[in-house]
C-alpha cells in the first residue's frame, strides 16, 4: 500500500512546485497516464516475505492500466 501510495504521488503532480494551488480543475483519469511505460525501482529495508511478488504483480497490473507505471522491489536484509 505504501509502493502504491508513492506511485501514485510520484505520477499525480500537476504542481509546478511553488506551493501555490492548481486551479485548472478536476484531472480526468487518463491525464495521469504517461506516454511510456516507467519503471520504479523500490528498496525497502527488511527480508522479502513469502507472497510479495504475487501483490507486487497485482499492483503492477492495475498501476499499468491506469497510469503506465510499474514497480519493482528490492529488499535489503537487515544484518545484526
Amino acid at each position: 500500500m505504501l509502493a502504491l501510495s508513492m506511485i501514485l504521488a510520484a505520477c499525480g503532480g500537476k504542481d509546478s512546485g511553488s506551493g501555490a494551488k492548481n486551479d485548472s480543475g478536476p484531472v480526468a483519469e487518463g491525464d495521469l497516464k504517461e506516454k511510456e511505460l516507467v519503471k520504479l525501482n523500490v528498496v525497502i529495508m527488511g527480508n522479502n516475505k513469502k507472497d510479495t511478488a504475487e501483490v507486487v504483480e497485482a499492483v503492477n497490473q492495475i498501476t499499468r492500466e491506469k497510469l503506465n507505471v510499474e514497480m519493482d522491489l528490492t529488499y535489503m536484509s537487515i544484518l545484526q
